[in-house]
């Protein structure tokens, strides 16, 4: 008993994540509940939890992710907290600023500039995370928005940094590149928009860093359907690039892919498939053959492929998801995408059932990795609404698709032309259930968004009038 209470008296317990025991994974206890434990068991009397109720609120404020009494607050503990409990979203914003940072070493051999980058980098890194570490969950609330903060810092930026104009440029690029991450693609075309005038200013209208900047604009406009707009910028961005940086760079590739991407979305495919195979071949000189840059241009490809060869283009798009889930399986958007592309391509071989099973399994992985208010969660949900009418069930197809719909109109705005997508299919499912005229009036809807948005001769019209014709074909669906 004396030794015991020596023990008890006396002798500073190990941490239990230190411990040993195996009834649980030690690394679930690493952190706030090592903390919590020690200051249960800490010696002085004045150093413990004054009562059962404190030690159980901060138990629970450990469990939720919020931060805990037992340890003194602090910007960048607040901070690391906010990133645990919203990592998806934010992820987009740290890989940009790792990369910013990793990046530094190119011009080691100048220390002035080398100096002049870290320095930058630093301001930069500094900004987001006194941006993170701004959130009081007390007064915020646990479910602060990833996007109320970045308003925040946008809000503040051009003040914070107002004598450093490089730094300020970057760090709208960085807020730019993370609301486009989200979807928000107003916001991004906003800080996108200040980056280029900043860049245009300190850089000159034919600089890399300018040539970065309209890429990254025309991609944020080709996403709100600003078609013409974004094509005058990538031109002049591509131009700048081959004569800075040489036809075969990955600079040249990268907005090359991007014009491929909006070549297709005009209706020109084989300008989307030359420009995406030039891609193609640039990447596979200058990277390993299972890179995450080849893995996303099979994809462009494939999709650009798609009206013309559709064997080549499922084939693509399967060697493309194995090399996501063998090498890249941690890009969870990624496969998502590849996914419900290929179950697009099921679908047009009449494999529905393929279709459906691949489509299901993207649209989880758009919920868990983007949320349920992503662009690209209503893309997975169109797909498998289209797939799941196909298989004669319209009735569980319905509620996908004008939630999709509603993705849609609340990320794009409510005339964007993507929406005609599940407009279109909306129709059908309405059509197999016997409702014909709204299946008239959806259809209407999605003519009317093409039109405007595609133009009169772009060939996305073409499915409005096969689906207006098999109107009056026997419905499909018996649920």
């Amino acid at each position: 008993p004396s030794a015991s209470a020596r023990v008890v008296a006396e002798t500073v317990p190990t941490r239990p994540s230190a411990s040993g025991v195996t009834v649980v994974d030690p690394r679930r206890l690493r952190g706030d509940l090592d903390t919590v434990v020690m200051k249960a068991l800490a010696k002085e009397p004045g150093r413990r939890y004054l009562t059962a109720d404190a030690l159980a609120d901060d138990l629970r404020r450990a469990l939720d992710g919020l931060p805990v009494q037992a340890r003194p607050d602090s910007a960048g503990y607040r901070a690391c907290l906010f990133v645990r409990r919203h990592r998806t979203a934010v992820v987009a914003a740290a890989l940009v600023l790792a990369a910013l940072v990793g990046g530094l070493g190119v011009a080691l051999w100048q220390a002035a500039e080398a100096r002049a980058e870290t320095a930058k980098a630093q301001a930069v890194q500094e900004f987001l995370l006194g941006m993170l570490g701004a959130v009081d969950p007390d007064a915020d609330g646990r479910d602060v928005r990833v996007a109320d903060l970045l308003d925040r810092a946008a809000a503040t930026l051009d003040s914070t940094l107002r004598d450093q104009p490089g730094v300020r440029a970057d760090a709208h690029a960085r807020l730019g590149q993370t609301y486009h991450g989200l979807g928000l693609f107003v916001e991004a075309e906003g800080q996108y928009r200040q980056a280029l005038l900043l860049r245009e200013r300190l850089d000159g209208p034919t600089s890399v860093a300018t040539a970065t900047a309209q890429r990254d604009l025309a991609v944020a406009l080709r996403e709100r359907a600003e078609y013409d707009l974004a094509d005058s910028l990538l031109s002049r961005s591509l131009a700048t690039l081959r004569d800075r940086r040489g036809d075969r760079s990955e600079a040249v590739a990268t907005t090359l892919a991007e014009i491929g991407t909006l070549r297709y979305l005009t209706g020109d495919g084989a300008g989307s498939i030359a420009a995406h195979r030039q891609v193609l071949a640039i990447e596979e000189s200058l990277f390993e053959p299972n890179a995450l840059q080849i893995v996303l241009t099979l994809g462009n490809l494939a999709v650009a492929l798609f009206d013309s060869d559709l064997d080549e283009s499922t084939a693509l798009l399967e060697r493309q998801a194995g090399l996501y889930r063998r090498y890249h399986a941690a890009d969870e958007s990624g496969l998502a995408n590849t996914l419900a592309n290929l179950g697009a391509a099921y679908a047009e071989a009449d494999r529905y059932a393929e279709a459906a099973e691949v489509q299901t399994e993207a649209v989880a992985l758009f919920r868990s990795s983007l949320g349920d208010e992503h662009p690209s969660t209503g893309f997975g949900l169109n797909n498998l609404g289209a797939s799941l009418t196909a298989l004669g069930r319209p009735a569980e197809a319905l509620p996908l698709l004008e939630e999709s719909i509603a993705i849609y109109r609340t990320a794009l705005g409510a005339d964007h032309p993507n929406i005609g997508f599940p407009l279109n299919n909306v129709a059908k499912a309405l059509r197999d259930l016997g409702r014909r005229a709204e299946a008239e009036r959806a259809l209407d809807d999605a003519e009317r968004l093409f039109r405007a948005g595609f133009g009169p001769d772009h060939p996305v019209l073409d499915r409005v009038t096969e689906t207006r014709a098999s109107l009056d074909e026997p419905a499909r669906g018996s649920d």
